[in-house]
């Protein structure tokens, strides 16, 4: 990205939206928020002096291409940090277990690699190449889920954590990758074209991953008051709670929610997900094909496992999992095949 953000307009947009968030929460949890937000923000400082120190350098970059008007934006966010950035962070960003790792492409004789850095771009090589290059593409904190990584940038490219050393890697809709983790991130390069923004979602990241084991206890004990609170009979202040936790949990909405109804694949094939423990793949017509009966789940429940119960198929496990409003049915072994199903009707 070449264009540049203000920075006020690119920090305060983020506080803003995380203090809005906050703002909300019911009087009854407002010492658990106190607490979390005291907490989190020590995390935060201690980010704070690496994270200046890029910020100078990217302003010395624009001083030396005279580019002064930048220049001051850096200065002001300088002299602003604290009251600028060290809003808690939201609980909504890539997982840690996406980042700072090189993924192989499975079987391939060129060896080609990627890498999703802490601002969230990917890189990649090939066996030619003797490092790692920048690609313009990131990945979209709020498409992605804990298990799930949606890329912003077209063609479309999804990651799926299939299991702690695989990614499923889905590519213009036409193709699938299974990925390796590998040893090692050697010859990595920085990107040339640092701007305000990748270094905003450099240091919201570094920020999230730091404070994730405060949110998820920050979380644990707010439900565990509502509880507390419905028991008692105070069910105003127990439907507050629930209503302000509807952000938080958003991102980790099981995949059986998600997919409740009825789909369609590019045949016109219809795939009903209305029963809890199996799918029925029909016909155009409406005439029964197979059952896909779930097996298993995700340890975070964004994709499950099914197999089929009949036909020339019978036995083959897929796994399936929603994104970008489509959801994806995959072998659950290397290959290429894939179907894309819309919805047809249901919530």
């Amino acid at each position: 990205m070449n264009y540049i953000i203000p920075a006020f307009l690119l920090f305060s947009s983020f506080t803003d939206s995380v203090c809005a968030t906050n703002a909300q929460a019911p009087g009854s949890i407002r010492d658990l928020e106190t607490a979390y937000q005291k907490f989190c923000i020590r995390r935060g400082e201690a980010l704070l002096p690496a994270f200046s120190k890029k910020l100078l350098s990217l302003q010395q970059q624009a001083v030396n291409q005279s580019d002064f008007e930048k220049a001051k934006q850096i200065q002001s966010l300088l002299q602003n940090i604290k009251k600028d950035v060290l809003s808690p962070p939201p609980p909504t960003t890539i997982d840690p277990f996406f980042i700072g790792k090189a993924w192989k492409k499975n079987g391939d004789s060129s060896e080609f690699t990627q890498f999703l850095d802490s601002g969230l771009r990917r890189f990649a090589k090939d066996v030619k190449q003797p490092a790692f290059q920048p690609q313009d593409q990131w990945a979209d904190p709020g498409k992605s889920s804990r298990e799930i990584v949606v890329f912003r940038e077209e063609p479309l490219r999804i990651w799926v954590k299939r299991d702690d050393s695989t990614i499923i890697q889905i590519y213009k809709d036409a193709s699938i990758d299974w990925l390796t983790l590998q040893d090692g991130r050697q010859g990595i390069t920085k990107s040339p074209e640092t701007d305000l923004e990748n270094l905003h979602q450099e240091f919201r990241t570094e920020y999230s991953k730091a404070c994730q084991p405060l949110t998820q206890k920050y979380l644990a004990a707010v439900e565990k008051r509502q509880k507390q609170l419905a028991q008692q009979g105070n069910m105003e202040e127990a439907i507050a709670i629930h209503n302000y936790m509807k952000p938080f949990n958003s991102e980790g909405r099981p995949v059986d929610q998600l997919l409740n109804g009825i789909w369609k694949n590019q045949a016109g094939e219809l795939y009903d997900f209305s029963s809890k423990s199996k799918a029925a793949k029909k016909s155009p017509d409406g005439s029964l094909k197979f059952y896909l009966v779930y097996t298993s789940a995700s340890p975070a429940g964004e994709w499950k496992m099914a197999r089929v119960d009949r036909g020339t198929e019978k036995g083959m496990e897929v796994i399936f999992f929603s994104a970008g409003e489509k959801v994806y049915l995959i072998p659950n072994r290397p290959s290429r095949f894939f179907s894309i199903l819309t919805r047809v009707s249901g919530s």
